[in-house]
């Protein structure tokens, strides 16, 4: 029984049947790397700032101690936060698989065969700065205490 290449190369057997085009180049992985690394890089000071922005100003409406809601209020809130955030996020990529969209945007994050820690944030920078755009844009409309804001994510 053949094993698929990826784990064939573990295990130390061939990788038989399989052209060099259908095998994952090492330029390819360093690509893949490097794009990860920059975007979770520019994902990582987006978040430092928004961090900042909310310990300091709060621009958004994330609140801290009970504000009036009440422990009912905050889990559901955090619940409908959750959900919410978890369908759009679902439909984000759905629509990234619309044919121009995936053709120009989302088939960076397909083009990669042999997915890893270390290539798991392998996409155009746009689809990456989608995602969390998606999670934070209702923290700017909806209140959400800061624990279930953790919580989820």
């Amino acid at each position: 029984m053949d094993l698929p290449c990826g784990l064939s190369q573990r295990v130390g057997a061939s990788c038989s049947g399989l052209h060099d085009q259908d095998v994952h180049s090492t330029t390819s992985s360093r690509r893949d790397i490097w794009l990860g690394t920059a975007n979770m890089i520019g994902g990582s000071m987006v978040s430092g700032f928004l961090v900042y922005a909310i310990a300091t100003d709060n621009p958004t409406r994330v609140y801290f101690a009970d504000a009036g809601h009440g422990l009912a209020f905050g889990v559901g809130i955090t619940i409908v936060y959750f959900m919410a955030t978890d369908v759009a996020l679902y439909w984000a990529h759905r629509i990234l698989h619309r044919p121009w969209l995936f053709r120009t945007i989302h088939r960076w994050h397909h083009r990669n065969t042999t997915p890893s820690a270390f290539t798991a944030s392998s996409m155009h920078p746009l689809e990456f700065f989608t995602y969390p755009a998606v999670v934070m844009l209702p923290i700017f409309v909806m209140p959400v205490p800061m624990l279930g804001l953790i919580a989820v994510l």
